[in-house]
């Protein structure tokens, strides 16, 4: 209970310093349509579905099989069986002719028939009901295995796919935000050109100012044109991964938060639920238990199969179903491959080769998950720390932008400090634009790595 305390804290925790995190409405629900309609998902559910019925297959095995056997054979030719019966009898037959003296023992002849009846049918039932078979029962075990290592990677893949639909979303709004941005500065330029412009009538400034000003707000055109393409593919991405039309809109959330600083005590707690509960894991722990199956069914394979099988049918020279032809045989088949050329011990070897493949390659992940934990830990603890920076840095440059700007229109600076203070408002905002939403990629990152988001 203590364990899932506190894991629960720190997944509320993490939650809280996510933009559109599980409790924003909006980006849960495209999160939710995602997993209901992306096509990938779709495929790799139906892989899931698949591995289902070869389960279903393999216990199939366990069953009786029946089968109905139906055969009519006409015959011509063949050898032919002789059967000596007048060499045997008919010496005997004088005998008793001599010391009866009669001739009530008539003579015989040889007989011969051929050994291909001419006309012959067999109609009957068959019960096939393996017995003992070492091979059916781990084939079993092992496609259970299968199916729920297919089932891991369907919780693999949405793992995915729910960072990749919360970053693309993000990258979506820091697009739209960026287009805002250059379309503020491009209403700043326009204004700026229409102030010019009447001080050129008034003859205040020369017509260089004026020239400077129309490059600056083509400049500022080219930056609209760019951000405009970004915002379209981001937002054509994002309908793209939830299987929507491609140019359908998409609300955008409007609220901020500020950004959470993770405890440094709860980083070991993490890396611990991670090893156990990433799905990664989870499917190497899979595969290390099919390897054992294969191992110990490769060492059984030494023992013998026992089969039941039962016929019931009928059989004769014409189509008749009477209790006269009818017939019925029980067998109990012992099948037991001593010796195999050593193939057997070689197959050992190769799976029990192959079991500590696994192990090592569980290992390894282990470690792998944990660095995985750590960089992105404090990649989400630097991100934070940008966050604050950059939105300090936006703010001072736009007061510093807003205190220019009105000394330029009164004359007091130049047009140089002018656009200086408004490309570094600009590149500040942009800055800030980029940071924040990385930050919130990082949180989205750092959510699956951990398996915060509850599936």
């Amino acid at each position: 209970m203590i364990k899932i305390f506190i894991k629960l804290l720190i997944v509320n925790l993490l939650c809280m310093g996510s933009l559109l995190a599980q409790n924003s409405s909006i980006l849960d629900s495209y999160v939710m349509e995602g997993l209901a309609s992306n096509l990938a998902l779709k495929q790799k559910e139906a892989g899931y579905e698949k591995s289902l019925q070869v389960l279903k297959e393999a216990k199939s095995y366990f069953y009786p099989q029946l089968s109905l056997n139906a055969r009519y054979t006409v015959a011509d030719g063949g050898r032919l069986i002789e059967f000596p019966i007048g060499d045997l009898l008919n010496p005997v037959y004088s005998t008793l002719n001599a010391l009866t003296g009669t001739s009530d023992f008539t003579q015989v002849e040889n007989q011969e028939f051929s050994f291909l009846r001419p006309k012959e049918h067999e109609t009957k039932i068959q019960v096939i009901q393996p017995l003992f078979n070492t091979e059916i029962h781990f084939n079993k075990k092992i496609k259970e295995g299968m199916v729920e290592a297919e089932r891991v990677d369907v919780e693999t893949y949405k793992r995915h796919l729910i960072e990749e639909i919360k970053v693309s979303y993000f990258n979506m709004i820091k697009a739209n935000e960026a287009l805002q941005l250059i379309q503020e500065v491009k209403t700043l330029a326009e204004e700026n050109q229409r102030v010019n412009e009447k001080l050129l009538q008034n003859n205040m400034i020369t017509r260089d100012r004026i020239l400077r000003a129309e490059a600056e707000l083509s400049r500022i055109d080219q930056q609209l044109a760019n951000a405009e393409k970004d915002y379209k593919i981001a937002k054509a991405y994002f309908n793209f991964l939830l299987n929507r039309p491609l140019e359908a809109e998409i609300s955008i959330e409007k609220e901020m938060v500020e950004p959470v600083f993770l405890p440094d005590h709860d980083i070991e707690s993490l890396k611990n639920n991670a090893v156990i509960d990433r799905e990664e894991m989870i499917k190497l722990g899979i595969l290390e238990d099919i390897s054992a199956s294969v191992v110990r069914m490769n060492r059984m394979r030494s023992l013998p199969e026992l089969i039941l099988a039962v016929d019931y049918g009928f059989q004769g020279t014409s189509y008749r179903f009477t209790g006269d032809d009818d017939f019925v045989i029980a067998s109990v088949v012992l099948r037991w491959n001593i010796f195999h050329g050593l193939q057997n011990r070689h197959k050992i070897r190769q799976s029990q080769i192959d079991e500590k493949i696994i192990r090592t390659r569980k290992e390894e992940a282990s470690g792998m998950v944990q660095l995985e934990i750590i960089q992105g830990w404090y990649e989400v603890q630097a991100a934070a720390k940008s966050m604050v920076s950059a939105e300090k840095e936006y703010q001072a440059s736009r007061l510093a932008f807003e205190i220019v700007n009105k000394q330029y229109n009164n004359g007091m600076v130049s047009m140089l400090e002018y656009l200086d203070a408004r490309t570094s408002m600009l590149m500040a905002g942009t800055n800030q634009i980029i940071v924040r939403h990385e930050y919130f990629s990082k949180m989205a990152e750092f959510e699956r790595i951990a398996c915060l988001y509850p599936l």
